[in-house]
């Protein structure tokens, strides 16, 4: 499973984003938080267009090759991302004092100057007032490395709003496409927010520079989690061996191919016209040509062998083999029988019919079924429906187009009511979704886990759950070769050139051209399959590590897994989204009679909020050495969580401040963010907590906290009175 290395990469990302966005700094101050202000481009789609990219600097022409300048980053040795300083805020928030004139006309040198900045104070003047505000506010302070690489593009206008393409040193040292945002202030452009473009290990990422507190929230959990694993010795970065990589690389390569959506549609629907005929010798047939065969080790041969009549059409091939099982007293189970406890893993090869009603609903949306799998009912009147989604016989070009990408959403939920059609979906919470990292070909395995809430004694059942699987279809695919693998090797085919540019090959950039007009809709970094080739045509692993562009044209940074003397590239120009709703109903709550009858009122004493934090003590560095694997960082320390309520509670975040030993603050974190199943702290109890000390001003010898929201075990939400 690569979930784990692809969330930490996307983390690493951002922090090497906020490093660029100007939020680096000594004396770190941020702890574990709720998460960096990210904005994920949709499942399946591209992010918002970017303009060309053209050379930086005022005056520059519309075309040609990028240029290089200095960036922003991270100084002396330490890991690439963003902490808050400590540095005292500026007396005035109304600007820093800038020694000469500022751009303000052309967004484009705004950005460059932004960008490039010697000093703190030419970056916040360059800030819109409500970024520049909240950066002093916070004590924000940022360091420079002038040997860090940065690229100015065009600019984009709509009226007081612009977006200038950039690129940016990534988290690995390399270029990263993205754009800057600005705003018109008082007649000049201003920055508000940066963005990394979508590569093939994070979504797009939006950093708010107006809310850079909220930037940093994940971090710190990132980093506690990292400084565990390398503690045990376990490495987060290893992508497994290179060789089956490259074997993974090259059968998703081959398998990327133009597919009719109409053929499409048709490969797996299926008319029954049957007439007294053996129920085992119809499955088989229904089966054979999505490659499955009959397994009858667990069905009476009797019900095999029973005559079968039936007639319906505009049936999908699955729900065909369930409506023949259904005739003679079997459901249909493909590698997990939902009436055991345990879901084993389906091989892809065989069907086989067990006795009995099926023991949950099930439904069926194109190619895929949607089987319920069992719903789990707490106590506090919460739980988790799952739901299985199985997809067989899928074309592998359409199953390779889901599997390459790791942030596509295969479903997406609706609605869950009840019988008195209340709604049992909880605020805040989304389903949860794991597969199998190899599945065999032609097969889509996922599992999803879905929070319900409001499972009162008065809800015997769901009443309906309804939602959409949306799966991409390559409708046009164009191949081309480019040998050798050296800068300025370009081949053109079907109206795109794609080229190669850069160091090669630690350096290599692949470009992607759209040559004269046409109406392809181009979403370059989601539909892009790439395989090197050694000196003996043997597959080298390649993919893109990130890059910006627009409808005409594409460039990203090539990550290779050897010496490829050869590129392979196709691209998916013409995609095609199939989408089939599905509803499941009646699925009864074996153990509503144990629910409470209503959720209770909250109640608690000891304070403002039903669940307080204090600092039990900060925890001296093992054997005199640093205890956190990355330096700059201050101690690790304990907490103490009180829960003064009436009930447990899941989830807590709390608002952090450090002072130094003569009582100043020295610096605000973001919101640390706990939540443990089955609870955090249980009802009048405490609980304390190790956290690490990787944002931690050096300085700090105590902490105060403040409780912002609390998430209680029965899906119940306090949270504190904004502060005026």
């Amino acid at each position: 499973m690569m979930f784990l290395r692809r969330s930490m990469a996307a983390n690493l990302a951002v922090s090497a984003g906020l490093a660029l966005a100007g939020c680096g700094g000594d004396g770190p101050a941020v702890a574990p938080g709720d998460g960096p202000a990210t904005t994920a481009a949709p499942p399946g789609t591209a992010p918002p267009p970017t303009p060309p990219i053209v050379p930086g600097g005022a005056g520059a022409p519309a075309s040609g090759a990028m240029a290089p300048g200095p960036s922003p980053s991270m100084a002396g040795g330490t890991m690439p991302g963003a902490q808050p300083g400590v540095s005292p805020p500026p007396s005035t928030a109304s600007g820093p004092s800038v020694t000469g004139d500022l751009p303000g006309d052309d967004p484009r040198e705004v950005a460059r100057r932004f960008l490039t900045a010697e000093d703190q104070a030419i970056e916040l003047a360059l800030m819109t007032e409500k970024a520049r505000r909240a950066h002093q506010e916070h004590g924000i302070t940022s360091e420079r490395d002038p040997d860090s690489p940065v690229e100015v593009g065009e600019a984009s206008t709509d009226g007081d709003s612009a977006e200038v393409a950039i690129r940016v040193e990534g988290p690995t040292g390399r270029l990263e496409g993205g754009r800057l945002r600005l705003r018109r202030e008082n007649g000049d452009w201003r920055v508000h927010a940066m963005v990394i473009a979508a590569t093939a290990e994070h979504p797009e990422i939006v950093m708010d520079l107006e809310k850079p507190m909220e930037m940093f929230g994940e971090l710190g959990a990132m980093f506690s989690e990292l400084e565990g694993a390398m503690e045990e010795g376990f490495d987060l970065f290893d992508e497994g061996d290179e060789a089956d990589d490259a074997a993974q690389a090259a059968a998703t390569f081959e398998a990327i191919e133009a597919i009719d959506l109409v053929a499409f549609r048709e490969s797996f629907a299926v008319d029954l016209a049957v007439q007294g005929r053996p129920a085992g010798a119809v499955i088989a047939e229904l089966a054979a040509p999505i490659g499955l065969e009959l397994d009858r080790s667990k069905a009476p041969a009797e019900a095999l062998e029973g005559p079968v009549t039936l007639s319906a059409e505009g049936l999908t091939r699955l729900e065909a083999i369930e409506r023949v099982c259904e005739a003679v007293g079997l459901y249909a189970t493909y590698g997990a029988d939902p009436a055991e406890e345990f879901m084993a893993g389906f091989e892809g090869d065989a069907v086989t019919p067990v006795p009995g009603p099926r023991p949950w609903p099930v439904a069926f949306a194109g190619p895929f079924a949607i089987e319920v799998a069992g719903v789990e009912q707490r106590p506090t009147g919460t739980g988790t429906l799952r739901l299985r989604v199985l997809g067989v016989g899928l074309p592998p070009a359409v199953a390779a187009m889901i599997g390459a990408d790791p942030f596509f959403e295969l479903v997406t939920m609706g609605s869950v009511s009840g019988p008195a059609d209340e709604d049992l979906s909880p605020d805040g919470q989304f389903p949860v979704t794991s597969s199998d990292s190899e599945p065999p070909e032609g097969v889509v395995d996922v599992t999803l886990d879905v929070p319900l809430v409001g499972l009162l004694r008065s809800v015997g059942a769901i009443a309906e759950v309804t939602g959409r699987v949306e799966i991409p279809i390559p409708t046009e695919v164009m191949t081309v070769s480019l040998a050798p693998f050296a800068p300025g090797t370009a081949r053109e085919a079907e109206g795109i050139r794609v080229s190669l540019r850069g160091e090669i090959p630690d350096q290599a950039t692949l470009e992607l051209e759209r040559l004269g007009a046409n109406d392809m809709d181009m979403r370059w970094h989601r539909h892009l399959f790439l395989v090197g080739r050694d000196e003996r045509g043997e597959p080298v692993p390649a993919r893109m590590a990130g890059g910006a562009g627009g409808p005409e044209e594409y460039s990203g940074f090539l990550d290779l897994g050897g010496q490829p003397v050869a590129l392979d590239v196709k691209l998916a120009k013409g995609v095609e989204p199939f989408a089939a709703d599905f509803r499941l109903g009646q699925i009864p709550l074996k153990d509503f009679g144990r629910m409470p009858e209503a959720i209770a009122s909250l109640e608690f004493d000891g304070g403002e909020a039903p669940v307080s934090a204090e600092l039990v003590a900060f925890r001296e560095p093992r054997g005199g050495q640093q205890q956190q694997p990355f330096g700059g960082s201050g101690p690790s320390y304990t907490l103490r969580i009180v829960n003064h309520s009436n009930k447990d509670v899941r989830r807590l975040v709390l608002e952090v401040t450090y002072f130094d030993e003569d009582g100043n603050a020295v610096g605000n974190a973001p919101p640390l963010n706990f939540t443990y199943e089955p609870h955090l702290v249980p009802s009048r109890g405490e609980r304390e907590m190790e956290q690490s000390g990787f944002f931690v001003p050096k300085e700090a010898v105590s902490a105060a906290f403040r409780t912002r929201e609390v998430g209680m075990t029965d899906g119940t939400t306090w949270e504190a009175a904004e502060e005026e």
